[in-house]
């Protein structure tokens, strides 16, 4: 009879703890002002949320920009002969391959 009363006391606990939670989380979700005036409450957390994300995506825009400078035209040579030259290798190991099998 003691872990019966114990294990309802600890799932009893654990119950009330968890509704506690679900309960602050709804209060704090919930809005202050009654119903009709919320509206505007809610129009101007959409705003602010458009607003935030727009000037998240302009900042994020702007440090790639700063990450990968342009590349001028040597570079841009170099890069192809590179490709190139990669690419004339592994048809060459896929020829070797195919010669060995």
């Amino acid at each position: 009879f003691s872990s019966t009363y114990s294990n309802i006391e600890d799932q009893s606990s654990t119950l009330w703890k968890r509704q506690k939670y679900d309960l602050m989380q709804e209060f704090q979700s919930r809005s202050p002002l009654p119903v009709p005036i919320s509206t505007f409450l809610h129009c101007f957390r959409f705003l602010k949320f458009v607003c935030v994300t727009a000037v998240q995506l302009c900042s994020c825009k702007k440090k790639l920009k700063e990450v990968q400078p342009e590349a001028d035209e040597h570079d841009r040579v170099k890069i192809a002969l590179l490709e190139s030259e990669c690419r004339r290798n592994y048809l060459d190991s896929i020829k070797e391959a195919e010669s060995a099998d």
